[in-house]
Parts: C-alpha cells; structure tokens; sequence
C-alpha cells in the first residue's frame, strides 16, 4: 500500500512508544496522526472514529492488564457525567467502538478472549498480545508487521505471522478477524 494513513491512539504512559513508532511507520512513507488521551472521554471518541484523520490503520500504544486498556485515574471532580471510572474493559469496548478495519494493540493483555471478541465482533481485525509482551518486543512486532505491509506489499496474514514468528515475545500477539 502506498502511503497509507495510520492513526496511533496514544493512551496515557505510552509517550516513547507511540513517538518510535511514529517515527518507524513515517520512514516506511505511512501519513501518521496521534490522537493523545488523557482521559476515558479521549478513548472513547478514538473508538468512535473521532480521529485526526480517516486511518487505513489503528495502532493503540499503552499499557494493559486483565484483559482491559489501563486508563489514567482522574481526580473525581474532573469525571465528566458518565464518564466511565477505571480500566477500558471489554464491555466499554462494546459500548462505544464504531470503528472499523485493522486495529493493533500493544497493550499487554488486552489480544485474546472478550477483548479480541468485542473487536472483531465490532468489524474489525484485531491483533494483540494475550500475554504481558516486554515492551521492546512490542515495538519490534509493529515495527516488522508494518515493514512486511508497505515494504513489501505483504498480505496481512502473512505481515502478522513474520512479525508473530521473530521470538517468544512477539509469538504473544494474536489476531482476531
């Protein structure tokens, strides 16, 4: 693919990543817009398609725990009316995700079970780690799955399984279609 858009929403935590790999998929001649969230509201326009730019691809950079996005807590006068309280689970996903297309995750845990399902369920491929991926290794996969894509005209199936093959580490990334 020829220039194609990508969409890194940054969550809270995910400063030097989501600049690696800004700077990573811009070398490889990808447009790339970063979307920062600092809040639940943030997250919830980003899977809403509320984005600087309409994405051929969606990176969320951050971190994640049992099966959910790890969100900053906020002092509880600064909630909007709402405004959902702790980590991005699952059933938040159901509820605010309009997206569709290729969704990547680098957040720890959040690639298999009700996760992936609400993804793919949603319409989207999803592809994450099921397990807790050393961050280096998580870089290295996107890094290698984007390379194999606009490099070299891969398909997807065969960018995720290279990237998935290179060690242990990146073999914790999955993907739900």
């Amino acid at each position: 693919m020829k220039n194609p858009v990508i969409a890194i929403v940054a969550l809270d935590g995910s400063g030097m990543e989501a600049a690696a790999l800004r700077s990573v998929l811009e070398y490889f001649g990808a447009f790339v817009a970063v979307k920062w969230v600092g809040r639940p509201n943030d997250f919830i326009e980003a899977l809403g398609g509320e984005l600087p730019v309409t994405p051929d691809y969606i990176i969320i950079s951050g971190h994640g725990e049992d099966n959910s996005f790890i969100m900053t807590e906020l002092g509880e006068s600064v909630y909007g009316p709402g405004e959902p309280r702790g980590n991005f689970t699952p059933e938040n996903v159901k509820e605010y995700l309009k997206i569709k297309g290729v969704v990547l995750s680098t957040c720890c845990t959040t690639g298999g079970g009700a996760m992936a399902e609400a993804f793919s369920k949603g319409g989207c491929t999803y592809i994450a780690p099921d397990g807790y991926v050393e961050g280096n290794s998580a870089l290295m996969f996107v890094t290698r799955f984007f390379y194999e894509l606009l490099q070299n005209n891969s398909e997807i199936e065969y960018a995720f399984n290279t990237a998935q093959g290179i060690d242990a580490e990146t073999g914790m990334f999955v993907m739900a279609q």
